[in-house]
């Protein structure tokens, strides 16, 4: 433990490899740390910084792989925000079991990210994430979706995902049948605003353009 400690781990199956993502409390900032097993978890690699060590905050990791060699993390990074408790979702991506990891590649601009997740299939990445920028007075936190058909070498323009007073957050997505399924925790219901929150699904067509059916 070359830190002060671990938090929030996320693990990767496929076949005999496994991968293991964290974050680590540094002295300055919080970054996110992966390794791997080749031989279905009975030796593991050193400890590896995904992230960049630059003293900003990198939070709350997700990964896919799709079912292949390939690895594709997603996090929280406050490397580029003005604010304390918003930032951008930050990407990275492997094509060869983690022995290689292309360069960061950061997905939204406005600063006002959280907590994001990611599901791939063959060569098409699906991001979903929270998102403070239309409202941030209020405390009006909405999903916003990203898709990739080139493992990410270029992306589709942003798209809303929710339009609800009160906070949709917390997105996990999921591949099966075709199908890709999104739930988030919402309070859209909570008139008497007394912290009650509700899940919500959304799916749509791995073939479709956007995430339409509620």
């Amino acid at each position: 433990n070359i830190g002060l400690g671990w938090q929030g781990p996320q693990i990767l199956v496929y076949q005999n490899f496994l991968y293991v993502f964290v974050e680590e409390e540094l002295s300055l900032s919080t970054e996110v740390f992966y390794t791997r097993s080749t031989d279905g978890g009975q030796a593991w690699s050193p400890m590896m910084m995904i992230s960049s060590d630059d003293n900003f905050n990198s939070e709350w990791p997700n990964l896919d792989g799709g079912d292949s060699l390939n690895v594709f993390a997603v996090w929280n990074d406050f490397k580029y925000s003005p604010y304390s408790w918003t930032g951008d979702i930050f990407l990275r991506c492997s094509t060869n079991g983690g022995s290689f990891w292309a360069a960061e590649d950061s997905l939204t601009i406005e600063h006002r990210a959280h907590i994001s997740d990611i599901q791939a299939q063959s060569d098409t990445l699906h991001v979903v994430w929270d998102d403070e920028r239309l409202e941030p007075d209020s405390n009006n936190v909405e999903l916003f979706y990203r898709m990739s058909t080139n493992i990410g070498a270029t992306w589709n323009p942003e798209e809303r995902l929710t339009y609800a007073v009160g906070w949709s957050r917390d997105p996990s997505l999921s591949i099966t049948n075709n199908l890709l399924h999104l739930v988030w925790d919402d309070d859209r219901n909570d008139t008497a605003h007394i912290g009650i929150q509700d899940v919500f699904y959304k799916q749509k067509g791995l073939f479709d353009v956007g995430i339409e059916k509620t």
